[in-house]
C-alpha cells in the first residue's frame, strides 16, 4: 500500500496523550516538585568544552570518560563532546576546515548563522571519508549564542546523537556596553538527553512507534556532556546560555524553589529588554540566554534547575513532559564582582505585517501505515517528503513575507529556517507574544494543531537553503524542503513599496 495515500490520525502508542502535554511556556507558576528527590542529584562537576583555537575540525570516532568509571564510544567534532566552543566577533571572517575521518559522509551546518549557501552545510555538500570542506564567511550575526552540528540527510539524527555538536558564540560592541555577567559568570549550558546501557554506552535504535512519531527520547540528561551535573556559584548574578541540543525532547525549565529569572536573548541575540519568567520551554535547536540571581541565597544552600512535569505519566524512556533534573547549583561563596540586571538591552527594528507582500503556507503532517508496533512512518511538509534535487519554493531576495507553519499532526514540530533570522508574528492568531517568541528567531516551536506565522526576509545571500523540523528523527524521515532565494526574481511583483534592507542590529 502507498504510504503517501494511507493517512491515519496518530492516536496510538500514547502519542495522543503525549500531545496534550506539550504546552508553550514562557511564563507561569511551576508545578509542585519533590525537592529532596531532585536536590539529591548533582554528582559530577559541570564540564566545559574547550575553546576552539583555529585547528581543523576533525569528525571522528573517539572514546571518552563521560563517566569516570567507563569509556563511552562517541562521534565528535574537534575531539570533545560537546565540540570546541567557537568564539567570534561580529565583522570578523571565520575560516575553518572540516576533516571527515568517519566511515560515512558528513557536513557541518552553522545553525542560526547568516552565511552564503555554499557555506551553510546543506546535505548536498557532504564529504566522504578522509574528505575535507573549507569554510570561510564573514560574521554578520548580532551577538548571540549559535551552534553547529552535522547535516547529512538520513544521518543527521544519529551523528548529532553520537556527540557531533558544539557552541558558536558571537560577540559585538553593543553587547559589551551593557556590562552583562562575564567570565566565570557567563556559563554555557548545552542540554541533551541519551539512552544509556549498563556498560555506559549510548544506544540509538529508532524502532518503536513512539521513536518514529515523537522522535528519539533519552533517559538521562547531560549538560555540556556531563551526567548528573552540579555547578558551584557565588552569591551574585549569572548569565546562562542555554542550548537545546537534544534530538527530540522539549525541556520545560524552572527552578525547584520557583524563583524568577530573566530571559535576555533568543536564537538571534539580545532582546530589547529583560523579561521575568518562572518557566521557560525550549525545543530542539532553540537557544535562550537567561539571568539568574543567587545574591539572596545563603552560602551552603542549593537549588536545582529542572525540566518540570507538564502532566506526563510514567514510562521508559521518560515521556515528553516528564520531570527531569537538569543541573544543581551550589552557593559556595560571596561574589567577587557585582553585576546588575539592565533595564533595557539592545533595540531592534520590528518587521510589520502590512509590509509583507505575500504569505506562504507550510503544512506539517505525519502519515503512517501498518499496525501498532509495526508502523511505517512518513513526515511531510505540504504533502511532500524531502528530495535533494527538488526546489520546492522560490523566494525573491529582499522581500518581506509571512510564512505560516500549520501543524496538522499530534506531534510538536520545532521548525528551523536556514540562512535567516525571522520574527514571530502570531501564534494561534494571538499577536500578544510570550517572551520566548520575541526577538530574532531561527527556530520556532509549532504545537499540535496550531498555526504559527513568522515574518521573514532574505536580504543577504541568494542560493539554496532548507526549512525543516528540528526534531531530528522527523527531519531525517522527510520533514524538510529546499527553497531557493533568487535575486531579481519575477515570481512576485513587489512594486515601489518594497521593504528596505534591514541590518540585523
Amino acid at each position: 500500500m502507498n504510504r503517501r495515500r494511507f493517512l491515519h490520525t496518530i492516536a496510538l502508542s500514547g502519542v495522543a496523550a503525549t500531545a496534550a502535554r506539550v504546552p508553550l511556556l514562557g511564563a507561569g507558576k511551576p508545578l509542585a516538585s519533590p525537592h529532596s528527590t531532585l536536590l539529591a542529584g548533582g554528582g559530577n562537576p559541570l564540564r566545559f568544552p574547550p575553546e576552539w583555537k583555529g585547528e581543523p575540525l576533525v569528525a571522528a570516532q573517539t572514546k571518552q570518560n563521560v563517566w569516570s568509571d567507563a569509556k563511552t564510544d562517541l562521534w565528535t567534532i574537534g575531539g570533545s563532546w560537546p565540540g570546541p566552543t567557537i568564539r567570534a566577533k561580529r565583522g570578523d571572517t571565520f575560516n575553518a576546515r572540516l576533516v571527515n575521518m568517519l566511515a560515512e559522509p558528513t557536513i557541518i551546518h552553522w545553525h542560526g548563522m547568516i552565511v552564503p549557501h555554499e557555506m551553510d552545510g546543506h546535505p548536498m555538500q557532504v564529504v566522504g571519508t578522509e574528505g575535507t570542506y573549507d569554510y570561510s564567511f564573514p560574521i554578520l550575526n548580532r551577538a548571540g549564542t549559535y551552534w553547529y552540528h552535522p547535516h547529512p540527510h538520513h544521518r543527521t539524527a544519529i551523528q548529532a546523537y553520537r556527540g557531533m555538536a558544539g557552541l558558536f558564540i558571537v560577540e559585538d560592541d553593543a553587547e559589551k556596553e551593557l556590562g552583562l555577567p562575564d567570565g566565570e559568570h557567563d556559563i554555557p549550558l548545552a542540554l541533551q538527553d541519551r539512552r544509556i546501557t549498563a556498560s555506559r554506552q549510548f544506544t540509538y535504535e529508532v524502532v518503536t512507534d513512539d521513536d518514529h512519531l515523537q522522535g528519539f527520547l533519552g533517559d538521562t540528561v547531560f549538560v555540556n556532556g556531563t551526567p548528573d551535573p552540579y555547578l558551584e556559584v557565588a552569591k551574585g548574578l549569572y548569565r546562562f546560555r542555554i542550548l537545546n541540543g537534544a534530538n527530540a525532547r522539549i525541556f520545560y525549565l524552572s527552578f525547584t524553589d520557583g524563583r524568577p529569572f530573566h530571559i535576555i536573548a533568543s536564537d538571534g541575540g539580545l532582546l530589547d529588554k529583560p523579561y521575568s519568567v518562572t518557566l521557560l520551554s525550549i525545543s530542539p535547536g532553540e537557544r535562550f540566554e537567561i539571568l539568574v540571581d543567587f545574591s539572596g541565597d545563603k552560602i551552603g544552600t542549593s537549588v536545582m534547575l529542572r525540566s518540570e512535569n507538564t502532566g506526563a505519566g510514567a514510562g521508559y524512556p521518560p515521556p515528553q513532559g516528564a520531570e527531569l533534573p537538569i543541573i544543581r547549583f551550589d552557593v559556595v561563596k560571596e561574589a567577587s564582582k557585582p553585576f546588575t540586571i539592565p533595564q533595557t538591552l539592545v533595540p531592534y527594528e520590528r518587521y510589520r505585517e502590512q509590509d509583507a507582500v505575500r504569505e506562504r503556507d507550510f503544512v506539517l503532517s505525519i502519515r503512517h501505515e501498518g499496525s501498532v508496533g509495526n508502523l511505517e512512518v512518513g513526515h511531510f511538509i505540504n504533502d511532500k517528503e524531502f528530495e535533494m534535487e527538488r526546489i520546492d519554493e522560490t523566494v525573491p531576495m529582499d522581500q518581506l513575507e509571512i510564512w505560516s507553519f500549520r501543524n496538522s499532526s499530534l506531534a510538536p514540530h520545532p521548525m528551523h529556517v536556514h540562512g535567516v533570522q525571522f520574527q514571530v508574528l502570531d501564534r494561534a492568531g494571538n499577536a500578544n507574544l510570550v517572551p520566548r517568541d520575541r526577538g530574532w528567531k531561527d527556530t520556532v516551536l509549532v504545537l499540535p494543531y496550531q498555526m504559527v506565522r513568522v515574518l521573514v526576509r532574505f536580504n543577504r545571500y541568494p542560493g539554496i537553503y532548507l526549512v525543516h523540523c528540528h526534531n531530528l528523527e522527523h527531519e531525517d524521515h522527510g520533514m524538510m524542503l529546499n527553497f531557493e532565494v533568487k535575486e531579481n526574481s519575477t515570481g512576485v511583483d513587489v512594486g515601489p513599496n518594497r521593504p528596505q534592507k534591514l541590518d540585523l542590529n
